[in-house]
């Protein structure tokens, strides 16, 4: 006789930790928990609120799996069976939310053309300077 499996509910930091890896490697919360063996999206967002460390380790990930989405844009751009279209539609998909995931890295900035600021648009701003304390605070927020 076939028991279904349940679901883990109770908080579990090695579960924690193998969630924060595959958001770190790109993987979206919402694929993560599908899988049988893993806490409904529900149980984590109920994690995330009752343990500040998970909460700490969440927010620490989704920052890391920004650096992965923008990574994720050299593949798209090198993937020579993608028509032009489709590399820059995925490459704005993907730095949109690398944009929200890490606006000190990958967010938008507001770039006034020459005819003057009320006629500003917004473009993406990556920021490829090296890190040194000062900007290293700014980034992690």
């Amino acid at each position: 006789m076939n028991t279904p499996k349940c679901r883990p509910e109770e908080y579990d930091q090695i579960l924690a930790d193998h969630i924060c890896e595959r958001l770190i490697a790109g993987e979206a919360l919402s694929g993560i928990c599908a899988g049988d063996d893993m806490p409904a999206f529900a149980t984590v967002m109920r994690w995330q609120e009752r343990h500040p460390g998970f909460s700490r380790q969440l927010r620490r990930a989704r920052t890391l799996q920004a650096h992965a989405l923008a990574d994720e844009v050299l593949g798209v751009l090198r993937n020579g069976e993608l028509s032009a279209a489709d590399k820059q539609a995925r490459c704005r998909g993907l730095m949109w939310v690398a944009g929200r995931l890490h606006p000190g890295q990958y967010g938008l900035s507001p770039v006034a053309p020459p005819e003057g600021p009320e006629n500003s648009a917004w473009l993406f701003h990556v920021d490829l300077s090296p890190p040194t304390p000062e900007n290293d605070a700014e980034r992690a927020d």
